[in-house]
C-alpha cells in the first residue's frame, strides 16, 4: 500500500467517528424531511457531480442542487487529504461544506488557503463523549451546489 492509500485510511477510532458524524448530519436532515445520501468509509453509495462526497442532502430525490458535505478527522485532516480530495471536490462543486473536529478548524482554514480552495465552509463537529452522539455545526439551509 502507497503511503499515499495510507494517509488517506482513517485510523480506529477516528474511522468509527467520521462514519458516526456522517450518520449524525443523515438524520438531522433525514428529521427535516431531506433526501439524503451517505458515502461512510469506502462506500460509494451516490455520486454528486462525479464525487462521492460524504453527505449529499436534496429537498427531494430530484433536486438538481444539494448540501454537500466532507466529514474530517484528527487523523485525515492532512495535506494529501486536501490535495487528493478537496482540490476536487472543489472543482466538482460550486459550493460545499468540510465538517471538521472542532479543536482543527483553524488547521483546516490554513489547509484550504494553501491549497487555494475558496468555495468551502468550515463547520465544526465534536464528540459529546457518549458513542453515537455528536454536537455539530450548522449548515446553511440553502443548497449551495447546483447539479452539473
Amino acid at each position: 500500500m502507497s503511503q499515499h492509500a495510507r494517509d488517506l485510511i482513517r485510523k480506529g477510532l477516528d474511522n468509527k467517528s467520521h462514519d458516526e458524524v456522517i450518520a449524525e448530519y443523515a438524520r438531522s436532515h433525514r428529521a427535516e424531511g431531506k433526501t439524503v445520501y451517505t458515502n461512510p468509509g469506502q462506500e460509494k453509495n451516490k455520486a454528486w457531480n462525479d464525487c462521492f462526497i460524504d453527505v449529499i442532502v436534496l429537498d427531494h430525490p430530484n433536486s438538481n442542487s444539494a448540501i454537500v458535505i466532507e466529514v474530517e478527522t484528527d487523523s485525515s485532516l492532512t495535506d494529501t487529504e486536501a490535495k487528493v480530495q478537496w482540490v476536487r471536490y472543489a472543482e466538482c462543486n460550486d459550493g460545499w461544506h468540510l465538517a471538521v473536529p472542532v479543536n482543527r478548524v483553524d488547521d483546516a482554514r490554513r489547509l484550504l488557503l494553501r491549497n487555494y480552495i475558496e468555495n468551502c465552509r468550515v463547520v465544526a463537529w465534536e464528540s459529546l463523549g457518549v458513542s453515537d452522539r455528536f454536537e455539530l455545526g450548522q449548515l446553511p439551509r440553502t443548497p449551495l451546489s447546483p447539479r452539473r
